[in-house]
């Protein structure tokens, strides 16, 4: 055995497995067992303290007599024949004068229990002393030691039957499907790359799921692979079509220089004619100037008209609003007055009501029909003053109306003052910038036709800076085409590995 086999050993699931249920097993047989100590240790202090009890009674019942008539030798036996009981070591008589006298056993121990005895004559009772009885508990210990033996005995028996089982149904669930997944893994790693082996589907288990999961990140690979290969492929025709345009870019950039020296020619022709249109185009650049300046100054006076009918417009609205405020004002008094005559009315009707039953009372309510017509007079009155101050109110809201309408009216001639001033506004504004754009152009066109000029001479230095680009450029070219025969070299050497793969 290597140093690493003892590792191997720890690490293997098979020993964590039976570690794990080795504990787990010990934990419960030690909950049992203890559980199982202790229920019979209590059921024996249960039995012991019974038998005390009947003991106890016993000698309350049959050694006062004897003592009472100082019948030392029945004393004696009384105390012998309780003794022989398992559960009592020692016991000894005390009487009245805290003297011993009478004892059976030979060993005290520890625990003891104290018992008084009385005598009872003529309905007296009589003081005799106590009993001090000394228990004996080595035959509950030697019961719990083996008991204590036999739960161990059975606690390792159980727990090497446990592990065997365990061991036994880890060879048969766990190790044997295990061991068939590594050998199937080995032989794909031994297979020279092949990605078309898959591992067998076997139960439905943890490991069907582990042979599916491989399977499934074997096809990604092999599409991948696949994928990888195509594009190597694929890399490889561009690569040399790449080649092929950049043969023909160089012969292209050879035609492109004698192209070059025929343009040149052109060039100094046209820097020649654009003097002459320079001058005509700066005529036509100080006549839209002026005509500029001229829209712009009416312009600023249709901009200050439109202003003040716009203000005016504003006034107005603000008119407006404030009237249909009042309107909404008048509405709501008028509200409040119909609700002041409906109370009126059903104070009339109220006092009305009680004058009919201050009638009928008679005599008695005389006083009472008094108040209830000064309460219609004055209900009555009410009414009469709602009705005067609606009609006012009626009035103030037909001036209101008429002031409204007059705003309204007033409001839409100044709107539509203002749709024409603006409309003119705009026609002028586009008079300015149509103006602005000649100046504006003809400038621009003054400045191109001087710029044409310069850049004219500008182009015959270009144009020589183009052909000595045009050699430098065919020297790149012939680097690119080097290039690309690199690449079709690397191109190949990858597609050589790719077909390592078995797809």
């Amino acid at each position: 055995m290597t140093g690493n086999d003892p590792m191997k050993l720890i690490n293997s699931i098979a020993f964590r497995l039976i570690v794990a249920t080795l504990i787990a097993v010990s934990f419960l047989i030690t909950v049992m067992s203890t559980i199982s100590y202790y229920s019979q240790k209590n059921l024996l202090e249960q039995r012991q303290q019974q038998q005390l009890q009947h003991a106890i009674s016993r000698l309350e019942l049959n050694l006062p007599t004897a003592v009472w008539n100082f019948e030392q030798e029945r004393i004696v036996n009384i105390l012998k024949s309780e003794q022989a009981s398992e559960h009592i070591a020692f016991i000894q008589f005390i009487n009245d004068k805290d003297e011993v006298s009478a004892t059976a056993g030979d060993n005290k121990t520890e625990q003891k229990i104290s018992v008084p005895l009385f005598f009872v004559e003529d309905g007296e009772s009589n003081s005799l002393g106590q009993l001090a009885i000394y228990i004996d508990n080595d035959s509950i210990l030697s019961v719990l030691a083996d008991l204590l033996i036999t739960s161990v005995i059975e606690a390792l028996s159980l727990g090497l039957l446990i592990i065997l089982i365990t061991y036994t149904l880890y060879k048969a669930l766990i190790a044997k499907p295990l061991l068939m997944l590594t050998l199937a893994l080995e032989n794909m790693d031994r297979g020279e790359s092949n990605l078309t082996q898959r591992l067998q589907v076997g139960n439905k288990d943890e490991f069907e799921r582990v042979s599916q999961g491989f399977n499934r990140f074997v096809e990604m690979i092999q599409a991948i692979v696949k994928a990888f290969q195509e594009s190597v492929a694929k890399t490889r025709i561009q690569a040399m079509q790449a080649n092929d345009d950049a043969k023909e870019s160089i012969q292209l950039i050879a035609a492109q220089q004698q192209e070059t020296d025929q343009m040149a020619t052109a060039i100094t022709q046209m820097s020649s004619s654009a003097g002459e249109v320079a001058s005509r185009v700066n005529q036509t650049a100080e006549s839209a100037e002026q005509a500029r300046k001229d829209t712009q100054a009416v312009a600023l006076i249709l901009q200050e008209t439109v202003a003040s009918i716009e203000e005016l417009a504003q006034q107005l609205k603000s008119s407006e609003h404030a009237i249909n405020s009042l309107d909404e004002n008048v509405k709501g008094i008028v509200s409040v007055m119909d609700v002041i005559n409906g109370v009126a009315e059903q104070t009339n009707l109220l006092a009305l009501n009680a004058a009919i039953e201050a009638a009928r009372a008679g005599e008695h309510g005389r006083g009472f029909a008094v108040v209830a017509d000064e309460v219609r007079g004055l209900a009555q009155r009410t009414q009469a003053s709602t009705l005067e101050i609606k009609e006012k109110i009626d009035g103030l809201r037909a001036s209101t109306n008429t002031a409204v309408e007059s705003t309204l009216a007033s409001f839409e001639l100044s709107a539509t003052a203002v749709d024409n001033a603006k409309r003119s506004e705009a026609s002028i504004t586009g008079i300015l910038d149509a103006t602005s754009s000649i100046s504006s152009m003809s400038e621009q066109i003054a400045t191109a036709v001087n710029q044409q000029s310069n850049v004219a001479e500008e182009l015959s230095m270009s144009v020589n800076q183009i052909v000595s680009l045009g050699y430098d450029n065919t020297e790149s070219l012939n680097k690119v085409s080097n290039t690309i025969q690199a690449l079709l070299s690397l191109s190949k050497d990858l597609d050589e590995l790719a077909k390592q793969f078995i797809t």
